[in-house]
């Protein structure tokens, strides 16, 4: 049997199963092409499994929810002096700001003794770590420090900005990660694996600040093919 979605063009053209050679034509009467029932099998979750899924998808979703509030909160401030559409202005010294350190998690600080002033020399050294390995970094913190049941990252974690977004398993390295701004649109696919049986993939694109309209108009086509995609019955 030779299963058609799974197997190569050229191993059917080998074996006959496609616009075989001349050696292969004495098999062709041989193959028979059918579906591999180990897939049909694969895809029928037992209730453990099922349970697996579902608890594993609500921790990573609290987590992965926490770090998106963390990135929208760090970006608000980091640009706080940037343009409506993205560009930004000179950074000129101003009076010191109190904010919290970037690895907080994002919450409010407890008192204002657990806060810091920082100048803007400081504000410019957290702008220029906020890049797409930094951030890979820290999603993956969001998940260890959001559940007891996480193992690990289920892949290497796509952290890309703007054109880097359309590279396949784009993955940030230290020394060449791009920066991260409020001028484009930011992609995260990341995913974790839980002691629970569950492994999930995620992946978002957000904008922290205000989008272009090509960026809207391209951001909502996308979305319109996924839904049109997910209503189809096959």
């Amino acid at each position: 049997s030779l299963d058609p979605g799974k197997c190569s063009v050229w191993l059917q053209n080998m074996i006959g199963g496609g616009n075989e050679n001349e050696d292969a034509k004495s098999n062709k009467t041989m193959i028979e092409h059918e579906s591999s029932p180990v897939a049909y099998m694969k895809a029928v979750k037992n209730e453990t499994e099922i349970k697996g899924i579902i608890e594993a998808h609500e921790q990573d979703a609290a987590s992965l929810t926490r770090f998106l509030f963390w990135i929208e909160q760090q970006a608000k401030d980091l640009f706080a002096n940037s343009n409506s559409d993205g560009d930004e202005k000179n950074h000129e010294e101003k009076k010191a700001k109190t904010i919290e350190d970037h690895n907080n998690e994002g919450r409010a600080a407890a008192s204002s003794s657990n806060k810091t002033t920082v100048s803007s020399a400081a504000r410019e050294k957290r702008i220029d770590t906020f890049d797409e390995y930094f951030l890979a970094k820290t999603v993956e913190k969001f998940r260890a420090d959001g559940s007891s049941e996480f193992v690990g990252p289920s892949f290497a974690t796509i952290s890309s900005f703007k054109a880097n977004g359309a590279i396949i398993h784009y993955k940030p390295e230290k020394e060449t990660a791009a920066k991260v701004t409020n001028k484009g649109l930011y992609l995260l696919d990341s995913g974790g694996q839980y002691k629970c049986g569950g492994t999930t993939d995620v992946t978002r694109t957000v904008h922290l600040g205000t989008p272009t309209e090509l960026e809207r108009r391209c951001f909502t086509r996308v979305l319109q093919g996924h839904i049109a995609l997910a209503s189809v019955e096959f």
